[in-house]
Parts: structure tokens; C-alpha cells; sequence
């Protein structure tokens, strides 16, 4: 097989290149036809001029049936013009054009050479003439097949030649010889030709694979631009353009269509306490199961970081698509427990549907992050369904967040003042605590303010507005009372604000060492590296530092250990039920002693009775925060409850005299 295969290649055939053979045989078969025209018409009018001097099987019984197989051999070609082939096909419909080139010169040969024997001279210079016409044609016909024209020149005609160069007439050598150097000029250009023709059709090969290329690197880019290339979910750019093509199908008014809006609880501390290539691991999980969930139900997609979503159709009521929120919410609890970390990673997911939070791309985006935000505030791992209330929510943040742009904050903002005592009942701090009186909108809640300061950037302003205030309050106190402020996060982690802030205590004649910054553990969290970077600032300077509300954010004890604290305060949710709760015990009990093995104070918030004080007194010596010991009060009557204090502890010390 492997040598019938060279045998072919060396006559010319494409046997390893299927784009030429398939251009060879579509070439071909538009001149095979005219091939045939020149053979019938050669034969026709050689056997016309020797009728009556040839025997008849020689001029008409031949002729005619060379007629009927040329006939045949052109209806065969004329139906492959259109029909697409393999490369299979086409090599074996050349091989065997190759053949029966091969044969039908022969036979045209063998019949001028026994005709040749008949007539005059006349006759036969018909013949040569014949003959002549007769491979000018055929190379001409066979220009796509130089093995074929060359075969049928060199093997089958030259015997003919030679024929008449010894036929002993002093003419015939001569046009033997005419001949001889016109085929083989005409072969010369039917190789030329061939060449060329080979040359363009790899040319136009490269060309198109050059063009596939370049469609699969456009679909390639394509692809990229629309995929996150981590978990290879849906991105951003996909999910907005499949939200867009969503909303303009479904029908109106409709419930058909909603988003849902999904951010990882706790992953910050997974991303930080165990590196981004562990981060990595749980996304990657997330989105597989997230995937698997939505599989034939929802569109998923990262939006980047840890947050994803996803587009539902057909939702069905709001507690169908509450109940699929917690279907995707338990499939990644699980998520957790089987990649790098148990450490209780969970989904807050905010829920949107059309019409009823919205009928654009942007407004079901806004409305489904509300939810998720709202989500996160109730509880970690909360499903929320955007609904009317948060409407009026958003209302109401949108006209909170207009007043406090607007406000005058030197004269609409106040302090009030809650005291921090010692075991012994001794005042040693005050917190600073915020409260708003808006012209417009009257007394503002500070869960209502803070809040919305945090989210519009405006928090950095109230900062610094509540530390000057805070600041000329305490440098009218005893030396020996300090000043506690709530820092947020933007406050710790944008230099400018650090800067700010440090200026304003530098100028206030405040000693450091009495001022205290609080910090929340979702605060640190946020950017922990440049957080830490800007504690170590406030720490140089000689501010003390506290952990707020600890035990209700995101951290791990690897971080409280490389934090620069000096206290942890007791979030007020774990003494509420401190006299009846054993577990609110055991966590206040187990947070008192981290602190001691860490050599930091702690502050237990939030006692209101005697009894939650004898409790958390006999756990140790720790600092305390509570109305028990005072509510947040104003300036004016913290110079007051000062003013009693110092009288107390003169009249317990009294002056001797000598």
C-alpha cells in the first residue's frame, strides 16, 4: 500500500495535501469536457477524411463507440461539478483520471498508427495534424494534472513520433520534430502552471487557517471578556448583558425575572489568616456548588471578590424564591466544611424580582445589594426578599444621607458621654457617642446616621467633627480621665483621614496617653495590612487602642494577637442573659481570660443590674460599661458627676493637720 502511495506521489498527486487534491479534481472536472470535445472532434474528422480508404471497423465502428465512452466520461464529470468530496474521493477520482488518460491515448495512438497505413499523402499529414491538435489539447485540458499530460506525451505519443520520423517521407520527420518541441514547450508551461497552482492554493490554505485563527482568538477574547477567569463563572460584564436580555423578555407587568446578590460571611479572615491561594480554593468551591445549585433553575456568576449572583427565571412567590435563597445559602455552608477551613463560612443573600424592585438593569442590581446589605445587618447567613419596607428604608437613607451632606455639624452635632469605671466603681474613661439634631429632620437615631455616614463616605467628617468636640470636653476633666472614640474603618484604613485625625490631636493639648481609639473587628478586617499599618501609627503617637464588640465580627484570634490592643470590650449581647445564660457565662468567663493571657485589659459592656456586676466582678478584675453606672449624659453633667466624685474622695481622704 505504502509503495502504490510513493508511486503516486512521484506522478504529481496530493496524496498527504486534501485542500489541493480537492482543488485538483474541482479544476479538472471543468475542463474534462473540453477535453473530451477536442478528442470526439479530432477523431470525428480523421475518420471522415479516411471513410471509404480504412476498412469501416476502422472509421466508423471505433469512432463510434469512442463517441459513447466520451459521452459517458463527461456526464461522470459534469455530475462531480458540484458535488463536495473527501479527501479519500478525490485522490482515487484523480488516480483513476490519470489511468484512463493513459488508456485513451493509447488507444488514440494504436488507432492513428493503423489508420497511418491507409490513404495518401494528404490523409496521413490529416493524421499527424490530428495527432498534433491532439496532445496541444490534452496538455492544454490536462494544465491541472501535469503527471497525466506528461504520461500521455512521453509514453504514448513518442512511439508515434517516432513512428514518422522513420516513416522515410522527408516531410513527416520534420513535423515529428514540429510537434516533439511544441509538447514539450507546452509541458514546460503546463508545469509552470501546475506550480502556480499548487503555490495558490497553499496560499489561499494559509489564508483561511490564518482566518480560523483569527476567529478563534476573536472567540477566545470573546470568552475571556466575558468569564472570571478563577472560578470560569459567568463575570460582571456577562451577568449585566444576561440581566439586560432577561428584563427586555419578560413581559409586563410579570413576576418571571429575579437577581439575587450573594457575599461570602467570613471570608476575609480565610483570605487573610490563610493566604489568597487559600482564598482562591474557596472560591473556586463556591462557584462549583453555587454552579450545581443554579444548574436548570438560575443564571451564577462572579461579580468579583467574594461576591456572586445570580439571575433567576420563573421564580415563582417570594417564599419559593426565599426557599431557593437557603437551598443556594446550605449548598455553601457545605463549602466550608470541606475545602481548607471550617471557620463557619456563610452566605448573606438579598433577593430582588420584577416589577416590584424595579424594571432596569440598575435598579434590580441596587435593590438585590440592599437586600444583601440588609441581609448582613440582621444576621450572617440571612435570606432577604427585597420588599416594600426597604423602599421606604432607602427613602428614608437617601434623605438622612442629603440632611447629614448638608449639615452643619459644629452646631447640629452633640456629645454625650458614658462613663468606663474600674472594679472598684472609680470613672477612668468616658466613650464619646454621637447623637444629631437635623434641622430638617429633627433628632436622628445614631442606627440610623452611622450607618448611612459609613456607607456614603461622609463617615470621616462625623469622625473628626465628634474628636475636636470630644477633645475641648476632655481637656476640661482631671488629668486622670480619658476620652474613648469609635473609629470606622475608612478612618483607619485611608491615610488622609490618619493624618486628620493625629493633627487634630497634636493641636488639642490633650495628652495622648488619655485618649483611646475603638475599632471593630469588621473594621480591622477590611484591608488588614494597611489597617495594622495605620494601629501601629495611633499606638507610636500614645494612643491606647481597643477591640469593640468583640465576638459578633469576622476575626480570628490570629488577628487579635497581631493587633496593637490594649483592651477588648465584651459586646453588651453576651451579658444581657449573663445571670440566667450559662453559655453567655462561659463566653464572658473564656474572653476575660484570652485578655489576661495576653496581657490586655478588658471592658465588659452593657451591665445594667447588680447582679451582672457581682457576676463579671468575680471573674476578675475588669473594667465596666453600663447604665448601671451611668447613661450617656452631656457635657455638662459629665463636670457634674466629676465634680461628686472629687468631693467623695476628699471626704474619704480627709487633710491632716499637724
Amino acid at each position: 500500500m505504502q509503495s502504490h502511495q510513493g508511486i503516486w506521489s512521484l506522478l504529481g498527486l496530493p496524496i498527504g495535501d486534501p485542500e489541493l487534491a480537492q482543488a485538483q479534481l474541482a479544476a479538472f472536472s471543468r475542463q474534462v469536457p473540453l477535453l473530451y470535445f477536442v478528442l470526439v472532434v479530432n477523431t470525428l474528422a480523421v475518420a471522415y477524411t479516411h471513410h471509404g480508404l480504412a476498412p469501416a471497423f476502422l472509421t466508423v465502428v471505433l469512432p463510434a463507440i469512442w463517441c459513447v465512452i466520451c459521452t459517458i466520461r463527461v456526464a461522470f464529470w459534469y455530475s462531480l461539478r458540484h458535488r463536495a468530496v473527501d479527501h479519500a474521493t478525490a485522490v482515487r477520482n484523480l488516480q483513476t483520471a490519470i489511468v484512463l488518460v493513459l488508456v485513451f491515448s493509447s488507444a488514440c495512438a494504436l488507432w492513428s498508427a493503423a489508420l497511418f497505413a491507409y490513404g495518401t499523402t494528404a490523409t496521413r499529414s490529416h493524421i499527424v495534424l490530428g495527432v498534433a491538435l491532439t496532445v496541444i489539447g490534452c496538455c492544454v485540458c490536462l494544465v491541472h494534472l501535469k503527471s497525466a499530460s506528461i504520461l500521455m506525451t512521453g509514453l504514448v505519443f513518442s512511439p508515434f513520433l517516432l513512428m514518422l520520423a522513420l516513416s522515410g517521407d522527408a516531410v513527416f520527420p520534420a513535423m515529428a520534430a514540429n510537434i516533439a518541441l511544441v509538447s514539450i514547450g507546452t509541458s514546460l508551461v503546463m508545469v509552470t502552471h501546475q506550480n502556480d497552482f499548487r503555490d495558490l492554493i497553499a496560499s489561499r490554505k494559509a489564508i483561511v487557517e490564518k482566518s480560523l485563527e483569527t476567529l478563534r482568538l476573536s472567540d477566545e477574547n470573546a470568552r475571556l471578556a466575558s468569564v472570571d477567569p478563577l472560578t470560569e463563572l459567568p463575570n460582571r460584564r456577562r451577568f449585566f448583558a444576561e440581566l439586560s436580555h432577561a428584563i427586555d423578555e419578560t413581559p409586563r407587568p410579570s413576576g418571571g425575572l429575579a437577581v439575587g446578590l450573594l457575599d461570602l460571611d467570613g471570608f476575609r479572615s480565610i483570605n487573610s489568616a490563610l493566604g489568597h491561594a487559600a482564598g482562591d480554593v474557596v472560591l473556586k468551591d463556591v462557584a462549583r456548588r453555587l454552579s450545581a445549585v443554579c444548574e436548570g433553575r438560575a443564571f451564577p456568576a462572579r461579580l468579583g471578590g467574594d461576591e456572586f449572583a445570580f439571575l433567576v427565571r420563573r421564580p415563582g412567590d417570594d417564599e419559593t424564591l426565599r426557599a431557593f435563597g437557603r437551598e443556594v445559602a446550605e449548598a455553601l455552608r457545605g463549602s466550608a466544611r470541606t475545602t481548607v477551613t471550617a471557620s463557619g463560612l456563610s452566605a448573606s443573600i438579598g433577593l430582588a424580582r420584577v416589577p416590584e424592585a424595579g424594571a432596569t438593569p440598575h435598579e434590580l442590581f441596587e435593590r438585590a445589594d440592599y437586600a444583601m446589605s440588609f441581609a448582613k445587618r440582621q444576621s450572617r447567613g440571612s435570606i432577604v426578599v427585597f420588599s416594600e419596607e426597604h423602599e421606604e428604608e432607602i427613602r428614608t437613607t437617601s434623605m438622612t444621607e442629603q440632611a447629614l451632606r448638608d449639615a452643619d455639624l459644629d452646631t447640629e452635632l452633640r456629645l454625650m458621654f458614658q462613663p468606663i469605671v474600674s472594679p472598684r466603681g472609680s470613672i477612668v474613661a468616658f466613650e464619646a457617642l454621637a447623637r444629631w439634631s437635623s434641622p430638617s429632620l429633627g433628632e436622628v437615631l445614631p442606627s440610623v446616621f452611622i450607618p448611612v455616614a459609613e456607607r456614603s463616605t461622609l463617615i470621616n467628617r462625623l469622625t473628626l467633627a465628634v474628636l475636636r468636640k470630644g477633645l475641648a470636653a476632655a481637656a476640661t476633666w482631671p488629668e486622670d480621665i480619658g476620652l474613648s472614640i469609635n473609629l470606622s474603618a475608612r478612618d483607619i484604613v485611608l491615610a488622609d483621614a490618619v493624618d486628620q485625625i493625629c493633627g487634630i490631636i497634636a493641636r488639642s493639648g490633650v495628652a495622648p496617653a488619655r485618649i483611646g481609639i475603638e475599632i471593630t473587628e469588621t473594621a480591622a478586617m477590611q484591608e488588614f495590612a494597611i489597617a495594622l499599618e495605620h494601629l501601629w501609627r495611633f499606638r507610636e503617637l500614645g494612643l491606647s487602642i481597643s477591640l469593640d464588640d468583640f465576638g459578633t465580627g469576622h476575626s480570628s484570634l490570629g488577628y487579635v494577637h497581631r493587633l496593637p490592643l490594649d483592651r477588648i470590650k465584651v459586646d453588651r449581647s453576651f451579658v444581657s442573659s449573663i445571670e440566667t445564660d450559662n453559655s453567655g457565662l462561659s463566653i464572658v468567663r473564656t474572653v476575660i481570660e484570652l485578655s489576661r493571657n495576653l496581657g490586655l485589659d478588658c471592658v465588659i459592656e452593657g451591665i445594667e443590674t447588680q447582679a451582672q456586676r457581682d457576676i463579671v466582678t468575680g471573674l476578675g478584675d475588669v473594667l465596666m460599661q453600663g447604665y448601671l453606672f451611668g447613661r450617656p449624659m452631656s457635657e455638662e453633667e459629665v463636670a457634674a458627676l466629676l465634680s461628686r466624685h472629687a468631693s467623695r474622695r476628699r471626704a474619704a481622704c480627709p487633710s491632716t493637720s499637724s
